[in-house]
């Protein structure tokens, strides 16, 4: 099985002109995986609990929920056959970070390190949520993620 590979921005890589398809497994693993994470859930008309539960950023003291969130999303990833390290933290400047690696179904051992929440990281410009809806043209900064 293959798909259209993502750029870091997650749309269409076109090199010369041309679509680029996933070479291997492993990185049509690491896409999808990557796709979920980056995703809220409830903003995915198809399956509204796809992705990571934004409520949990946005309250204080849920880094533990957050962490089963994270660690639930990479192991019913497709192409994932276990979780074999996590580590997570809230730093000084108040962004989730984590770092895993994971095994996948052809024995590749796969280490992603620094996939933050809040911050300059995964979805840092996805939106911002106001008076119970998203507002995807905004730009989260500190405040917005972590009030004080």
């Amino acid at each position: 099985m293959t798909d259209l590979a993502l750029n870091t921005e997650n749309d269409l890589l076109v090199v010369n002109g041309q679509l680029v398809l996933l070479a291997t497994q492993e990185e049509l693993t690491r896409q999808r995986l990557m796709i979920s994470l980056n995703t809220f859930t409830k903003t995915w008309f198809e399956n509204q609990n796809f992705g990571i539960n934004q409520e949990l950023i946005f309250e204080k003291g849920t880094q533990g929920l957050l962490d089963q969130d994270v660690k639930t999303i990479i192991t019913e990833t497709t192409g994932v056959v276990k979780l074999l390290e996590f580590i997570s933290r809230v730093d000084t400047d108040r962004v989730y970070r984590n770092d895993f690696t994971y095994l996948t179904e052809e024995g590749d051992i796969v280490s992603v390190a620094n996939v933050s929440f809040g911050g300059n990281g995964l979805l840092s410009t996805v939106g911002i949520f106001e008076n119970g809806v998203w507002n995807y043209l905004g730009i989260w900064d500190d405040e917005a993620i972590w009030p004080e």
